[in-house]
């Protein structure tokens, strides 16, 4: 595993506060990804599919209902998953629970009557969520694979008696180290809700809206490809700012942004089951105060993980020049800016403020979100269609900034 650590400034005149941007990256060795074979105990998935009676509405893909569509996108995970040795858990849901399998070791014959049990699933009823969650999820409790996800597909608002059961469900995935894939579609479904059990579960987990569930496949995909070809294992890090020095906020970026809770202590941690094929990345703004001209330390970071049977330490330090007052500071790292700006503002999309996220994301050169955010405008914070599916794109889009498959802008300020 490689680690690169940026930072925004190298040196910086003297103020009463100072604030600087670190980013950090952790990235897969290129001969150890092509070279690895997934291991038989590598994932976990757990399946937990909506077939209530909205799911017999129109999916957005020409003839195909919301449960039809749904089905193919299944069938096509079963496929990849069986192709790279998973185990398999599904249930669906509807006024009470319908279990599909239960860890399943994928094989040709095992898929092929997991996909059965799919393809004959009928529409009707309504959203009984806890029915099929709490087995799914006690499914997934034991800690015998390295990768443990449940997958929530759904597109209405959970039933009453489900609603405190399933938060409940989600923050004993959390505890357990078990991350939540939820994949809402239409605008029926509780979003706000929906983004807090995935908040409750384990690191690594995120809310897709799919604007069509024929979309379903292809994202479901990509993200059980990407965990599946995991290289290493139990990543943790650990950021310990200097004396004077403060964290003020450590964000994670993949697979989406998620803000990363401060200790009481003023140090920040954060642990990932598995480093996926995109690597991983985190922004943190550190802040200084009363800091006289001199090199000072900043932070300590300390990273470590697991692969081919190894434990691994690799520990860094920033530190900061701090110039006479009045200096010119040292030239702005782009990349760092522009994965601050944007990673601000996703966040400020995400809390409807479409002024002031179109005004960062064109300060970052971000143009194409700037323009959506702009083409929406005041309707950002309402539950349609296309604002859900922004808010989507944006949280994915920081690691894209992060980890180079976007450009940098030059200049900016966070």
């Amino acid at each position: 595993m490689r680690i690169d650590l940026q930072q925004s400034h190298a040196a910086l005149p003297a103020s009463a506060a100072l604030e600087v941007a670190v980013l950090l990256k952790a990235e897969p060795d290129a001969t150890t990804t092509t070279a690895r074979a997934a291991a038989a105990d590598s994932v976990h998935a757990g399946l937990v599919l909506d077939r209530s009676g909205s799911m017999e509405g129109g999916s957005g893909v020409s003839g195909l209902t919301k449960l039809e569509a749904l089905k193919v996108a299944v069938q096509a995970a079963l496929q990849l998953l069986e192709g790279c040795g998973a185990t398999v858990t599904a249930a669906a849901f509807s006024d009470k629970a319908r279990p599909l399998c239960h860890r399943l070791a994928l094989a040709p014959r095992a898929a092929a009557g997991v996909a059965a049990a799919v393809e004959g699933l009928a529409a009707g009823g309504g959203t009984e969520a806890k029915a099929a969650m709490e087995p799914v999820l006690q499914a997934l409790l034991p800690h015998d694979h390295t990768a443990r996800r449940l997958v929530l597909v759904t597109d209405g608002e959970f039933n009453g008696g489900s609603v405190k059961p399933c938060r409940k469900l989600a923050q004993q995935a959390g505890e357990h180290g078990v991350a939540l894939w939820v994949f809402g579609t239409g605008t029926s479904y509780n979003e706000t809700y929906l983004r807090e059990l995935v908040d409750l579960g384990a690191p690594g987990g995120m809310l897709v809206h799919i604007t069509d569930l024929a979309a379903l496949s292809q994202r479901l995909g990509d993200e059980l490809r990407a965990v599946a070809s995991a290289t290493a294992s139990g990543l943790a890090v650990v950021v310990t700012p200097s004396p004077g020095v403060r964290v003020l906020e450590l964000t994670r970026l993949v697979p989406v942004q998620c803000a990363v809770a401060l200790r009481p202590d003023g140090t920040a941690e954060d642990r990932m089951d598995v480093l996926d094929a995109r690597g991983q990345a985190w922004v943190a703004r550190l802040r200084a105060d009363g800091l006289a001209a001199g090199r000072h330390a900043l932070a300590r970071w300390k990273v470590s993980h697991q692969e081919n049977g190894q434990h691994h330490v690799q520990a860094f330090e920033t530190a900061l020049d701090v110039l006479p007052a009045g200096s010119a500071p040292s030239a702005a790292n782009a990349r760092v800016m522009t994965t601050v700006l944007s990673a601000h503002a996703a966040q400020a999309t995400l809390l409807g403020n479409a002024a002031l996220a179109t005004q960062l994301y064109a300060a970052a050169g971000q143009t194409g979100l700037a323009q959506k955010l702009s083409a929406l405008g005041t309707a950002l914070p309402s539950s349609s269609d296309a604002a859900r599916a922004l808010r989507t794109e944006v949280l994915a889009s920081t690691r894209l900034v992060a980890l180079g498959s976007a450009l940098p802008v030059k200049g900016g300020t966070p």
